[in-house]
């Protein structure tokens, strides 16, 4: 018998230790299928077995070590984990070079045959969707081994041939489940301490050809769905197995709107029956119009069984309300009043979410982009359910329309190749876009910093009420306040400025450069530390305001609240909860002295201008520091 390894490595994380028992993992449910399907057939039941499904991450070395006698080797390839396994697979080919490696997966290009000459020791790339294609790969290498016949592959022996596109596979369901043949009980039974997460399909397609993903522009094609009771079967199979996490990795769920509501409905089912998933995700969800899918329904039975703590808040995935991007990445089908529709689904629900852009795109300038963040934070002033600002960078995925010579050349598009994850001893890269026509990197730069300023000021809530202030007191525009308070602190000298330009000057470093969110979390405890004292910064800030409004009574009141939340942080707990006590629930400090804390009577305390007959008898509460 011929062994038959397969590898799908799981994502890096930092809190994954590398030993036999791994914190979490994904299960290899992509190379499964194709085993799974492959298995069917005779031929390969009767000359192959399948020797080891390889997941979990680890050194190289010891992943080469595991690998004992292989006559065939397939890699599924993802940005989190190419790099690692063509480190593997190079090292496996030299202990035995005639081994048949096959690499395939959205991370392989399709159209680069550098690529490939450039790795001589990936025999065969697979493009399209793989388990039809690697069966017959399998057979011709019992038969002689003449890959050229087989459609959906690119050959590698010396020169590069890519073969025609292999057709689809018509019904699903001709392709075993590997939850359901039992591909990963012993795993799960092996390694009971690790949380296991599955990624999971109940449809396959995309009527959608965005040109920044390879998931519609590649594959852009009618939807075919999997059975529906083998979906639930599916589905029961986790629960009772209790897989920690599921990942729902359809493009456009909740597009088949009655039947998506059944399967969330059963899967929610499922973990008020076992608790388990506990975790529950979609990787995409519909893109049409909020009346004709389901998204908001299955989102409302989501929260109301599991809880926002095990569940990722739904995504509206805008990318952009500029319409000229709109139309250079092909999404003008979802125009921007049903991409609002859908926003404003969310807002009039108690449904908390996020929004999604994407920076930089083809078409956009720093003006419009200022022009979507302002969108955005005026269309969430006053809102009960604030909105959270998902800020991606553009990537350039091989097989994207996007990736292309031809579209990277009329946009004049750059790329900046950068670290992807957090595993040092296992590095993999992106291909990040920072510049193109009508944004020089520097003004790439400017926008992600804009969406710093917006996030550190705004999304932390230290500025929105001065935000709402000037805009509803004085009639400016947040547009003008964001840009404001951008050029004032990029082009100041005081702490600000030095928190600033830290985060630019690491402009183009890696990948997670762009998580502005996650960094501004250390700039905001910066800025509101209590043990500093007198470094400028609320002087800094009343100098902003200063550039838009000559009311130096109000300057100066912002000011001190600003000043005072400072102070307030230094307080010990029993101080702070008498001061909370005074104001309500809802309030906040509002006034201080060098003193202390004090709390004037109807001074933005929350109480929707009802403080008289809540506190009718105080003036003020004074609290000593």
């Amino acid at each position: 018998m011929k062994n038959v390894y397969l590898f799908q490595i799981t994502p890096a994380d930092e809190s994954m230790p590398r030993d036999d028992a791994p914190k979490w993992a994904f299960l290899p449910y992509t190379v499964a299928m194709l085993w799974e399907y492959a298995n069917k057939f005779d031929e390969i039941k009767n000359n192959y077995q399948l020797s080891d499904y390889i997941f979990f991450r680890d050194s190289v070395d010891k992943i080469v070590d595991r690998v004992i006698d292989p006559d065939v080797i397939g890699i599924s390839c993802y940005v989190w984990n190419t790099e690692i396994q063509l480190k593997i697979v190079k090292k496996v080919k030299e202990r035995y070079p005639n081994c048949l490696i096959i690499a395939g997966g959205p991370h392989i290009p399709e159209n680069r045959p550098k690529w490939f000459t450039q790795r001589k020791y990936i025999d065969l790339g697979v493009y399209s969707a793989g388990e039809e294609i690697f069966k017959n790969i399998l057979i011709e290498r019992l038969n002689g081994g003449n890959y050229e016949n087989i459609k959906g592959v690119i050959v590698n022996n010396g020169s590069v041939t890519k073969t025609e596109s292999a057709p689809r596979i018509q019904d699903l369901n001709t392709i075993p489940s590997p939850y359901l043949n039992g591909s990963f009980d012993q795993i799960v039974e092996s390694y009971p301490t690790t949380e296991f997460h599955a990624i999971y399909e109940t449809n396959r397609g995309c009527p959608f050809a965005c040109t920044f993903c390879d998931w519609g522009g590649l594959i852009h094609q009618k939807m075919k769905k999997f059975d529906l009771q083998r979906t639930k079967d599916e589905i029961e199979w986790m629960s009772k197995n209790k897989i920690f996490a599921l990942w729902i990795a359809d493009s456009n769920f909740g597009i088949f709107k009655d039947r998506d509501m059944e399967i969330s409905d059963f899967i929610m089912d499922q973990y008020e029956n076992s608790g388990y998933p506990e975790f529950y995700a979609v990787c995409g969800f519909s893109k049409t119009p909020a009346e004709k899918n389901s998204v908001r329904e299955i989102q409302t039975r989501m929260r109301e069984t599991l809880g926002y703590e095990k569940m990722p808040s739904p995504r509206v995935a805008i990318q952009t309300f500029n319409e000229v991007s709109l139309n250079n990445i092909k999404r003008q089908n979802l125009n921007i009043a049903n991409i609002e529709a859908v926003h404003d689904n969310f807002q009039q629900s108690d449904i908390a979410h996020e929004v999604e852009l994407l920076l930089p795109l083809p078409g956009m300038t720093y003006d419009n982009w200022a022009d979507d963040l302002a969108f955005l934070v005026e269309k969430n002033a006053d809102k009960k359910n604030y909105v959270h600002f998902m800020i991606y960078p553009v990537m350039i995925l091989p097989n994207s329309e996007m990736g292309s010579d031809e579209y990277l050349n009329k946009h004049a598009i750059n790329v900046t190749t950068m670290a992807f994850n957090s595993d040092v001893d296992n590095i993999e890269y992106a291909d990040i876009v920072t510049s193109l026509k009508g944004m020089s990197e520097e003004d790439c730069k400017d926008c992600w910093m804009l969406y710093w300023i917006v996030s550190v000021f705004w999304i932390s809530q230290y500025l929105k009420d001065l935000f709402d202030d000037l805009n509803k007191k004085y009639n400016i525009s947040y547009k003008e306040i964001i840009i404001g308070l951008h050029q004032h602190v990029k082009h100041g000298n005081g702490v600000l400025t030095d928190r600033y330009n830290a985060q630019a000057n690491d402009f183009k470093s890696s990948y997670y450069f762009f998580d502005i969110k996650q960094r501004s979390k250390a700039d905001i405890k910066f800025i509101e530390d209590p043990a500093r004292e007198n470094d400028g910064i609320e002087t800094d800030i009343g100098l902003f305001i200063s550039t838009l409004i000559d009311d130096y009574d109000y300057i100066l009141d912002h000011t001190d609240i600003l000043r005072g939340r400072r102070r307030y942080k230094k307080l010990n707990p029993k101080k702070k909860k008498k001061i909370l006590k005074n104001i309500g629930p809802a309030g906040r400090v509002v006034s201080f002295t060098e003193e202390g804390v004090e709390i004037k009577k109807g001074h933005g305390m929350g109480t929707g201008g009802k403080q008289d007959k809540l506190f009718p008898a105080m003036t003020s509460v004074k609290v000593a520091s």
